[in-house]
């Protein structure tokens, strides 16, 4: 949530402080809104008496601070007031009179003990084992969910409760599983309402000696300063933990890794449609593949064992499927979110009700993963195959546990089914011994920061309440980048990492985001980088701003004259812009090193039609003819010309030949028509126009097509002086007589 204000004026605070607390009933903050007033008051009036106060300016922005942490508890008691039936509402209420959070750590802590014991210490009966770990276990996680609804609803930290999160995060007990997961527990309370503690405990999670507990840290940071970028200069412990943290190299390559995680993910949508209506049918009609309850299935190993050569199944359909399965390896190698498409529709169970649960760390562990474990059978081949993968797959946690779920609903036949395909040709050591090697390769911090991420982004895209929350991913929010928050300025000093972030943004087509990070690589102070400069501008053109594009270009080509890329798209923005006597000469300097290239041949007869000079456009025409003598784009456009230079009948020969090879083209019909128009033939040029006319039969506006058609002829032949009425009444005649028929 946000404060409606954003000022720094304490008059006009106080005035929209007054009105949010007119909906609370908070002694502590009335109270603490009339101490500011007063010392505000006093402040003035020392100050109208001409008494200088040096630290008037710091008690100031004291006062301003105490005002926005004011306006953020006001928001947070007026929600918890006036919507009583929203989820955070509701836990907020359960935990409220619950154990404090000292008490929730220390029972967290001694759970962890325990559990740890019982897996290392062996019962001799391992039934009674079996059920210890599973007591424990839900024990654990009974812990696990009520300190998380604590931290998550808690109202702002006192200085105690930020020391017992240090004692946390630093525990010698706790493991990765409790600590990110206590991160994600902090991130969801301060995106309910800002706390100054909490953001500092999150600085003290990217501290962390563990991977996942650190990159989580990271990625809520960065959600954190984006939401509340316009009072975090407020806090002074804040931006002197964030100074420090910019000087380190490391997480300015992290900040950056994530701002273009969590922009894709903003491309999920697009990306999951593109898996639903590309992807998927293409693979499925390839041949190679086919549907069944458990999923998509490779046919070939079928179509061999019943005799039939594979080699009869590979084609173009084949090759298009190889294509799309790269496509999937590229986009999941870039980072892209392959799976919500498949696994947004497995966040059903029970399992999911609970907000906690969609950020909870995978963990075998788990007493729903044990339990699918034990009716699976715990040392089955199968459990082992599917154990082994869940640690490895490379899915989001949230993903894992839905997985887990699927696998267990299946039944036997199905797990089977799925256990067959996983292993492939794989004997069982085989498996073994690929799983044993992928365990051993942990994942890296760039993996962590994505599996949360897609992790948030399926809960606030999925999660059946997800309206009660703020969105860090609403499309009505800026883009991921430094530009949009300004305690992020410092990463524009680093000008790598801002280029590779505004080519990203140029890769997945946010052009107009794109341009303003070129931009703010200052490109005009570096010299001779002539690259920068045509990327602004095939982002502007791309974005359909052209004559800022056309800028950039002709600043590109001063810097690089050498550039055929940058003369290439000066000219075909210099014709889009009309400019076509400059696209010209720069279709000549292209030309003068590739004469007979078609394609420029071709635009620089296209900006001498342009300008009306068709006399010089012939000579080119008829070496375009020759060197592309099936064209019919040239054959059309030179018949044109002679026709503007008053050579009928060639003219005449051409549109013949044109309507030789393509007899039911309307528009060859009308041009040839023109041709006897201005001849005098009336008659045949009545023919001609109708058979155009009536080519057009069966097209509900035909009429509007063909009235359409004569008016841009029209255009074409005022230069040659025909009457328009005249024309208008062959229109007529053509229209009302055929109508008749």
């Amino acid at each position: 949530m946000s404060i409606p204000f954003k000022s720094r004026n304490l008059q006009e605070i106080f005035t929209k402080l007054d009105q949010m607390l007119s909906k609370s009933d908070s002694y502590e903050l009335h109270d603490t809104l009339s101490q500011l007033r007063s010392t505000y008051t006093t402040m003035l009036q020392y100050m109208v008496k001409g008494v200088d106060d040096p630290n008037a300016g710091k008690i100031y922005l004291d006062m301003v601070r105490q005002c926005y942490k004011t306006g953020f508890r006001a928001l947070r008691m007026t929600h918890i007031q006036q919507q009583p039936s929203d989820k955070y509402v509701q836990f907020y209420k359960s935990s409220y009179s619950g154990p404090s959070f000292q008490t929730l750590l220390s029972n967290l802590e001694t759970s962890r003990i325990r559990l740890d014991s019982l897996k290392s210490n062996p019962n001799e009966r391992e039934s009674i084992q079996n059920h210890d770990i599973q007591e424990c276990s839900q024990q654990h996680q009974t812990n696990m969910t009520n300190l998380f609804n604590q931290v998550w609803t808690s109202d702002n930290w006192h200085s105690q409760d930020y020391e017992t999160s240090q004692e946390l995060l630093s525990s010698t007990v706790l493991t990765s599983y409790e600590k990110s997961f206590f991160v994600s527990a902090v991130l969801f309370s301060l995106l309910e309402t800002f706390d100054e503690r909490k953001l500092m405990c999150l600085f003290d999670g990217y501290s962390s000696e563990d991977t996942m507990t650190r990159m989580r840290s990271a990625v809520s940071i960065v959600l954190v300063l984006r939401q509340y970028d316009g009072c975090i200069d407020l806090f002074p412990k804040v931006s002197s933990r964030l100074s420090l943290l910019m000087d380190d190299h490391h997480f300015v390559d992290n900040i950056y890794t994530i701002l273009m995680q969590l922009q894709y993910s903003m491309l999920t949508d697009k990306i999951s449609a593109k898996m639903q209506n590309d992807i998927i049918p293409t693979l499925l009609n390839s041949g190679k593949f086919h549907r069944t309850n458990y999923g998509i299935e490779e046919i070939d190993d079928y179509l061999t064992q019943n005799g039939e050569n594979p080699e009869w199944h590979k084609g173009s359909r084949d090759d298009v499927a190889q294509e799309k399965i790269q496509e999937i390896a590229e986009l999941q190698m870039e980072g892209a979110d392959v799976q919500m498409s498949t696994f947004i529709h497995m966040k059903n169970s029970s399992f999911f009700h609970y907000p906690c649960n969609w950020l909870l760390p995978f963990s075998t562990d788990h007493p729903d993963i044990i339990n699918i474990k034990s009716r699976l059978g715990k040392e089955s081949e199968i459990t082992k195959t599917f154990m082994g993968l869940l640690n490895t797959a490379p899915f989001c946690d949230s993903d894992r546990y839905s997985f887990s779920f699927m696998i267990e609903r299946l039944g036997s036949a199905g797990q089977e089914m799925v256990d067959k395909n996983l292993r492939g040709q794989m004997s069982d050591n085989e498996m073994k011994e690929q799983l044993k090697e992928l365990s051993a390769t942990r994942p890296k911090e760039v993996e962590y920061s994505r599996f949360f991420i897609h992790d948030l982004y399926r809960f606030f895209a999925a999660y059946p309440y997800r309206h009660q929350f703020s969105n860090p991913f609403s499309k009505d929010l800026p883009p991921f980048t430094p530009l949009s928050c300004t305690v992020m300025a410092p990463l524009l000093n680093d000008h790598g990492h801002l280029l590779a972030l505004g080519e990203f943004f140029m890769r997945k087509e946010l052009y107009t985001d794109a341009v303003q990070l070129f931009y703010a690589l200052n490109p005009q102070e570096i010299e001779d980088h002539d690259s920068i400069w045509q990327k602004i501008g095939f982002c502007q053109q791309k974005s359909g701003d052209y004559e800022g594009a056309l800028s950039s270009y002709t600043t590109a080509y001063s810097l690089n004259p050498e550039s055929r890329w940058t003369l290439k798209h000066l000219a075909s923005v210099s014709y889009h812009e009309g400019k076509y006597s400059d696209a010209e000469v720069y279709y000549d300097l292209l030309l003068n090193e590739d004469e007979d290239n078609l394609q420029y041949l071709s635009r620089k007869t296209d900006c001498q039609i342009q300008d009306g000079r068709y006399s010089d456009a012939v000579p080119l025409l008829y070496k375009l003819n020759y060197l592309d003598e099936r064209s019919s784009e040239v054959k059309e456009k030179l018949a044109y010309c002679l026709l503007m230079t008053e050579k009928r009948d060639k003219a005449r020969e051409l549109y013949e030949e044109l309507l030789s090879e393509d007899p039911v083209n309307a528009q060859y019909h009308l041009d040839l028509g023109n041709i006897h128009y201005l001849s005098g033939d009336m008659e045949t040029a009545y023919t001609l126009y109708s058979t155009a006319y009536n080519e057009m039969e069966g097209n509900a506006d035909r009429q509007k097509q063909f009235k359409r058609m004569f008016v841009e002829s029209a255009k074409r032949l005022k230069p040659l002086g025909i009457d328009i009425h005249k024309y208008q009444m062959m229109y007529d005649a053509v229209v009302i007589m055929n109508s008749r028929s």
